[in-house]
């Protein structure tokens, strides 16, 4: 057990989210959503794992850091590390081995990521990263790994330890199309293999998370461009990103609630636990060191109540508000309903026994938002997040610089253009 204002390794990685957040919006987004864990190099739930490639690795739900080589870096380093990882996530390099050799596959991902980073000037690549300039953005991870394959190259080992997800009696590698040499005195698929046993990988589980994933990339992309602070800060999406997104949004529709969570957790502080690595396995628990999310959330809810909102459309909303209640086992929420004027403002918590189900929805008239504004600023409520349950008919919109808010427009979004916030179609 250790104290937390004594770690020196948390503290580097939450400024490198931290960092993420500011440098690099759109993988910082994603970075907000995923659990943060660190690893004693004395654990025996990883001695498996040689010390070589004791340094980081993802699953692509969490992240995983080795403490001795997060004790390594720079806050520089530890930033390109931290976006090293979200970028495997997001270029689902985990999913796209297929057959081929697994030690060149490693190197090729580690190319075209530090190659990505280097040419967007996040942090500093560390030391042991692989980069080549000749592998830029226009390269694919395929493109690099036939070009490494052709020119025979010395194994050389990655940045962070790769997971692969092809599944557990398939990833095996099986392209032999490279005389590689290698200094290496153990065997990376064995590893790969006793890893993803360790985390419950199955392959129902690796269909969720890929499913996940894409939603999450979705929402960040979603929250940025509904965000102009954040594209005048940064631009939209970095250099070498367009494609991917664009791949995604053509073939997915965004999930509302998935949106709606990321919005309402992006602000979440982190606190150091111990905490359960892995429930889904046969084996023991696993009991490790490591960094978990502060479910506390502290938020403003405002319903629309007004004469264009029906009965049925108040329990869709009222039964949402009572699943994000559900949903955080900390938390404080004020409350409102509003037509052109503000009633029944009441704050719930954890502890106050107050039941959604017993609050009384009051309205009936025009629609306008400049009362709840009016009533924040009166009684000094500046929330972390304020989220608007409307229909989307409204003739004043309040104070845009306010605070983050996000709309949950009632199956209306093609009408609707809201002027500010991020605004996302509520479907049943």
């Amino acid at each position: 057990m250790y104290e937390v204002n004594q770690d020196e390794e948390y503290r580097k990685i939450v400024i490198s989210r931290m960092k993420l957040m500011i440098k690099m919006p759109f993988l910082g987004n994603i970075a907000s959503t995923l659990k943060v864990f660190i690893i004693n190099d004395d654990d025996k739930n990883f001695n498996f794992i040689p010390k070589e490639l004791r340094t980081a690795f993802t699953d692509g739900r969490s992240l995983y850091y080795f403490r001795s080589f997060v004790k390594t870096l720079s806050n520089e380093e530890m930033l390109f590390l931290t976006a090293h990882e979200i970028c495997h996530i997001i270029k689902d390099h985990i999913g796209r081995k297929g057959k081929r050799d697994i030690d060149i596959w490693n190197m090729a991902c580690d190319y075209i990521i530090n190659a990505f980073l280097v040419d967007n000037k996040i942090g500093i690549m560390p030391k042991m990263g692989l980069y080549d300039k000749k592998y830029g953005i226009n390269k694919t991870a395929e493109e690099v790994y036939e070009d490494l394959v052709k020119n025979s190259v010395k194994i050389k080992l990655p940045l962070d330890f790769h997971v692969f997800s092809d599944g557990l009696e398939n990833s095996k590698s099986s392209d032999k199309s490279s005389d590689k040499s290698s200094d290496k005195s153990f065997n990376t698929d064995e590893i790969s293999q006793e890893l993803k046993k360790k985390l419950g990988l199955d392959e129902r589980e690796i269909e969720k998370i890929k499913k996940e994933i894409k939603e999450k990339i979705l929402s960040s992309y979603e929250q940025m461009k509904n965000d102009p602070s954040i594209q005048k800060m940064a631009g939209l999406l970095p250099l070498g990103l367009e494609r991917l997104v664009e791949d995604i949004t053509s073939n997915r529709k965004i999930s509302w609630r998935e949106l709606l969570n990321q919005f309402i957790t992006s602000y979440t502080p982190y606190d150091q636990s111990y905490s359960v690595l892995s429930r889904r396995n046969n084996s023991k628990d696993i009991i490790i060191p490591g960094i978990i999310e502060n479910e506390k959330i502290d938020i403003f809810i405002a319903i629309d109540t007004s004469g264009s909102i029906s009965e049925k459309d108040i329990s869709l909303f009222r039964a949402e508000i009572s699943s994000i209640m559900e949903q955080f086992s900390s938390y404080k929420i004020t409350l409102c309903c509003f037509d052109v004027d503000i009633y029944n403002v009441t704050e719930f918590d954890e502890f106050s026994g107050k039941d959604i189900k017993n609050y009384n929805f009051i309205g009936g008239g025009g629609t306008s938002l400049e009362k709840v504004f009016k009533y924040m600023k009166e009684n000094d409520i500046v929330p972390k997040k304020l989220i608007v349950f409307t229909d989307g008919y409204i003739s004043d919109w309040g104070d845009k610089n306010y605070c983050d808010t996000i709309f949950i427009v009632k199956n209306n979004l093609e009408k609707i253009k809201c002027p500010y916030g991020v605004t996302v179609e509520f479907e049943e």
